[in-house]
């Protein structure tokens, strides 16, 4: 509820009221105060003049001498006569100004009582020294007491010494300030802690000097809380969803475990199994092929058989480096890089530049098929969209950070598809950094290349804790919330 307008409006009608009735009164007491000095002055200078003139007329023989004092009698009480007359009216019209403000304050009064005394809200005005001038039967049932109890009486003979601390400040800046204030108040009562919202405004009188405070109270403790509980469980939401976003990325940390173990099983059967066996024909078929005639429909078999058996040994080679990457577990991260560039560029036909650290990299197996994996799809990526001619890859490596950046001058990427969640590889790259604790950040602009940076810790965590929070919080919300 807003009362800032009902207390300037308020304000403003006390303010007429008492303006009226203040000029009334001022105006009363001028009017009568110069009229009466104007009245008498006025008599005595005409009882004057009568007089001087009913003795010219004695002088004069208009009449005997013995006639002057009834003459002047008679005379002057017409003309106090005629006075007292003038002197009525004027009162009677003052007079009826008078009444006439007393009913506008009395009508307002009437309004004012009936509004405070009907009111949910407590209302109350307090003098500059903090004392009760007035308070509502509202605002005394909040401090529990009767309004006589109230009446007379400081804040700090009611509150508590720390809330009427508080109180006594948000008047004194009212009172400084001059202009309404709205502040959040609490008070320790007798019937439980209460939170109320208080809109104050200083008590202004008809001279313009600022006399006390008048303010209104308003009980919002069953609305704070329930901000108190939608907050809470907007807090338990958070933690929720944090609690599933841990889950989710742990099932994907482990589904690319799980694939990347997958993979390098299948490699190692093709290589021990597939390998040994293609090895096996090629020994079996130079010596079958000594035994057939030589002739040249034999020997154009022969020349399409060799072809085939060295194609079917080049795929299988490729799918297994495909499916795991020999040189990475025999060579290490750098040569893996290195060769993956290298055969980039020479099927692409992209010139390509990379930058390794020269001393040996030592990360734990997670972070080389990581950063493997994001070369090969920055690289596939370029293939498909960029129509670069110049890519540079450049590997940093820090006392606890390693850094991969993949650049090129292609196209560049619209930004729209940037933050897009079909688009499934830079997504998988986000997702496998995430798993690490490391990010994945695009700069591109169209016509401008593209630039990927991957920081990945070298710790490479796989957030024990966070699994540990996200169980807790499920387990917490699975007991508040039982199906």
């Amino acid at each position: 509820m807003n009362h800032d307008g009902d207390w300037k409006s308020v304000g403003q009608g006390n303010r007429a009221v008492e303006r009226r009735t203040g000029r009334s009164d001022a105006l009363f007491n001028r009017i009568a105060l110069s009229n009466a000095f104007l009245l008498l002055a006025t008599s005595a200078t005409l009882l004057l003049g009568l007089y001087l003139l009913v003795e010219w007329g004695a002088r004069s023989g208009y009449y005997a001498h013995e006639r002057v004092a009834p003459v002047f009698i008679l005379v002057s009480c017409g003309w106090l006569s005629v006075l007292f007359w003038r002197a009525a009216t004027l009162l009677k019209r003052e007079h009826a100004v008078r009444r006439q403000g007393e009913a506008v304050l009395f009508q307002t009064s009437a309004l004012l009582r009936a509004v405070s005394d009907n009111t949910p809200d407590g209302i109350f005005i307090r003098d500059r020294d903090g004392r009760f001038l007035f308070a509502n039967p509202a605002l005394a049932a909040v401090f529990g007491k009767a309004v006589s109890d109230v009446i007379g009486h400081t804040i700090g003979d009611i509150l508590a010494a720390a809330d009427a601390e508080a109180v006594a400040a948000s008047d004194h800046a009212v009172l400084a300030a001059g202009t309404p204030m709205a502040v959040e108040e609490t008070f320790h009562l007798d019937s439980g802690v209460r939170t109320f919202h208080s809109t104050k405004a200083p008590w202004i009188g008809y001279r313009g000097e600022v006399l006390g405070v008048v303010g209104i109270h308003t009980d919002i403790t069953e609305r704070k809380r329930i901000e108190d509980a939608l907050r809470a469980h907007e807090t338990q939401l958070e933690d929720l969803v944090a609690a599933r976003t841990a889950e989710v990325s742990e099932l994907i940390g482990h589904l690319e475990t799980t694939r990347e173990e997958e993979k390098r099983a299948i490699a190692r059967e093709l290589h021990d199994e597939m390998g040994a066996a293609l090895t096996a024909l090629g020994m079996h078929l130079p010596q079958l092929f000594q035994q057939l005639p030589h002739t040249p429909a034999n020997e154009e078999r022969t020349g399409h058989v060799r072809a085939l058996l060295a194609a079917i040994v080049q795929t299988t080679r490729r799918i297994q480096r495909g499916l795991r990457p020999d040189k990475l577990d025999v060579f290490g991260l750098k040569t893996a890089i290195g060769d993956q560039v290298q055969e980039f560029a020479e099927y692409a036909g992209v010139a390509c530049k990379v930058s390794l650290p020269d001393e040996e990299l030592a990360y734990s197996a997670a972070i080389d098929i990581a950063l493997f994996r994001m070369v090969q799809e920055s690289l596939n990526n370029i293939a498909k969209h960029a129509q670069a001619r110049h890519v540079t890859v450049v590997l940093d490596d820090t006392d606890d950070m390693v850094m991969l950046t993949v650049r090129d001058d292609g196209v560049g990427i619209p930004v729209s598809a940037i933050s897009a969640t079909a688009t499934h590889g830079l997504r998988g790259m986000r997702e496998r950094a995430g798993y690490l604790g490391g990010t994945v950040s695009v700069i591109s602009r169209p016509g401008h290349g593209t630039t990927i940076r991957v920081h990945l810790p070298k710790t490479a965590e796989r957030r024990a804790a966070s699994t540990t929070a996200a169980k807790g919080a499920l387990a917490a919300h699975a007991a508040l919330n039982p199906a």
